[in-house]
């Protein structure tokens, strides 16, 4: 059946206002929203590496090639890209004020802090010129816009700004907040520079599959409960002692044995010991016991060997191994080193993604005699 022109001239004239309506209400309506999981970056001595632990948030890809931050503009907070396009236009108006009113109450109202990080916005933001901002990240009541922006020399660098939920509309974090997902996602992004979609990695299918459990991080807050909530998924298991798996459970097993009959008054056995850590951990213990007490070193001694694994995760290339070492479980991380051996790794070195498995709520579950169950994927 044809259309009448007049009808049909009607209903163009209402999509095009229904359209236009929707895209300058919501931004994110005309944008992909979907799921996906980072990998968590671990910093070894020498190295970075992005693991098979899985940080699950929602991504939100904006249009491309499009400043939809100026496409209207908002008299109320509301989502976050209300809240980014109120703070870029304070920012480059340089009105102090302003950027206070859209900052976040609590987590961004310290004045000193404030005003510090405000005159570096002011300051950097008069040498850029903004050329995107290509998606954002949702989580536990926070948002990170990623964007891109251009120096005078021609030169691209991409940075996060970050919101956080305030009395159900979101508020600018002018500086650093100390939430583990946020750090996490930050950490994520600083290691994808290119602000590019194929420069973005993230964990694939078979990962998420083959996952055994799955954490909560950040207990959901007041202000947080209607948004995503960031899950970690990982692969672990308990550790049979009289029967170790062959491979990575057999391998963590047999280095610990080997570490434990380590005399360390004899050279040659001190060195073999050695031998199971990465070079800068071993050099960093040599430097230790060549200062340490008797006593100390004896304390060490018997400390280490008392160790006894009992849980794995599996985040490769990063080894997690929850062990029982002295009154307490602790942790102790391994990789494989170039020859595939396994070793010892950030014995002495303090990482980012010990906030996960050092600290927090998977470092209480370990305390447990039965560690992680709440956390199994039935």
């Amino acid at each position: 059946m044809k259309m009448p022109k007049s009808t049909k001239k009607l209903y163009y004239c209402l999509f095009s206002i229904i359209s236009i309506f929707i895209y300058s209400a919501n931004i994110v309506k005309a944008s992909e929203t979907h799921s996906v999981y980072l990998p968590l970056i671990f910093n070894s001595e020498v190295n970075t590496y992005k693991t098979s632990a899985c940080l699950k948030v929602v991504e939100v890809a904006y249009p491309d090639g499009n400043r939809w931050w100026e496409q209207g503009s908002s008299i109320t907070v509301n989502s976050p890209e209300d809240a980014f396009r109120n703070v870029i236009s304070a920012i480059l108006k340089k009105d102090k004020a302003e950027l206070f009113k859209w900052s976040h109450s609590t987590l961004g109202h310290d004045t000193q802090e404030f005003d510090s990080q405000a005159a570096a916005y002011f300051a950097q933001f008069e040498k850029l010129q903004l050329v995107s901002a290509s998606r954002s990240y949702r989580f536990d009541g926070l948002a990170l816009v990623y964007v891109t922006a251009k120096l005078a020399d021609g030169r691209l660098f991409s940075f996060p700004l970050s919101f956080a939920e305030d009395n159900k509309v979101y508020k600018f974090l002018p500086y650093r907040s100390e939430i583990v997902s946020y750090r996490l996602v930050t950490e994520w992004l600083s290691v994808n520079t290119s602000g590019q979609a194929d420069g973005f990695s993230y964990c694939d299918d078979k990962t998420i599959k083959n996952a055994t459990y799955k954490v909560q991080l950040v207990p959901p807050t007041e202000t947080s409960k209607t948004d995503p909530i960031s899950e970690l998924f990982l692969h672990g298991a308990s550790i049979n002692l009289k029967n170790p798996q062959k491979g990575l459970e057999k391998d963590v097993v047999d280095l610990l044995a080997r570490m434990k009959k380590a005399d360390f008054a004899k050279p040659k056995e001190l060195n073999g010991f050695l031998g199971n850590m990465t070079l800068e951990g071993a050099n960093r213990l040599k430097e230790w016991l060549n200062t340490a007490s008797i006593a100390d070193k004896e304390r060490y001694k018997n400390e280490l060997f008392n160790v006894t694994p009992i849980f794995i995760f599996d985040a490769s290339p990063l080894i997690v191994t929850y062990v029982k070492w002295g009154a307490r479980v602790q942790t102790m991380y391994f990789t494989y080193n170039e020859k595939h051996k396994l070793v010892w790794t950030n014995s002495s070195h303090i990482s980012l993604i010990d906030k996960v498995f050092k600290n927090g709520v998977l470092f209480d579950d370990a305390q447990l005699d039965k560690p992680f169950e709440n956390y199994k994927i039935q």
